[in-house]
């Protein structure tokens, strides 16, 4: 189960606030990579916000065994990828599509690829100006996973850790190979995830939040709604979020507007 995490920003990417661009996208990613996609890519805009430089698009597209996941930043010039996938695929090559299509500044953008079958309970330190933790595990559940009990686990989890959520979960089965089922709820600009391979009697989990949240919360929740995980780790995304890459400007937008008024004083 290869995990790869993209922390990329850059410069006037107008397709970050594209949403054909997206939707074409996460497609040919998939296509560019032989990944096997289970159903059309999802997007949800995010544009009704409290802080009007958190608007973006957040994008998801469910593959056999894992999601392309895509939360786009347009005005903080910015955007957060995770591509997980059960099976083989060449990540240089992910990369490199990910660098020619949607281009990001690779000096100061973070890449890392991860195998979510081997153990790591490491929980990185979050620091404010992150933005914001990633939690991923492995549990065995302890009884049967179903496609109503994710539902409302995926909803459950929500409202508990009082995140914000901007569509209803979204789970579906998949019987290719051994058979997976598959869930996702998306919060403001990121999501929370499940992946169920009903063969392995495996769950994937995935939380990746923009805001901060007490992660023994979530790891005693998960516990209690489906069993002890074997892997669980936090790992901090986008420590130069904060970090403005806009260019400056000489002169303000709002000077150059009134120009004019200058030119006809006497």
């Amino acid at each position: 189960m290869k995990h790869m995490m993209l922390d990329c920003y850059c410069k006037d990417n107008m397709a970050l606030d594209d949403t054909m661009a997206v939707y074409n996208f996460l497609n040919c990613v998939a296509y560019e990579a032989k990944l096997k996609p289970i159903a059309p890519p999802m997007l949800i805009p995010y544009y009704y916000c409290s802080d009007e430089d958190d608007v973006g698009i957040s994008a998801y597209l469910f593959l056999d065994g894992g999601h392309i996941t895509i939360h786009t930043f347009p005005r903080r010039q910015c955007y957060f990828a995770d591509v997980l996938y059960d099976g083989n695929f060449d990540a240089e090559r992910v990369y490199a599509y990910f660098r020619k299509k949607l281009p990001f500044e690779e000096s100061c953008s973070e890449y890392c690829l991860t195998d979510r079958r081997v153990n790591d309970n490491r929980k990185e330190t979050i620091g404010r100006t992150d933005f914001g933790p990633h939690l991923v595990g492995r549990l065995i559940p302890r009884g049967e996973v179903t496609l109503d009990s994710m539902f409302d686990l995926l909803e459950k989890l929500v409202s508990i850790i009082h995140m914000q959520p901007i569509a209803r979960a979204n789970v579906i089965k998949n019987n290719l190979g051994g058979g997976w089922l598959h869930g996702i709820v998306v919060i403001a600009q990121s999501h929370i995830a499940m992946h169920y391979d009903m063969q392995n009697k495996c769950l994937y989990f995935d939380l990746f939040s923009c805001s901060f949240f007490d992660f023994s919360i979530v790891e005693s929740l998960l516990e209690k709604y489906i069993g002890k995980p074997e892997s669980l780790q936090l790992v901090k995304r986008g420590d130069k979020y904060a970090l403005d890459h806009k260019e400056e400007e000489d002169v303000s937008l709002s000077e150059i507007s009134k120009m004019w008024q200058q030119n006809i004083q006497d």
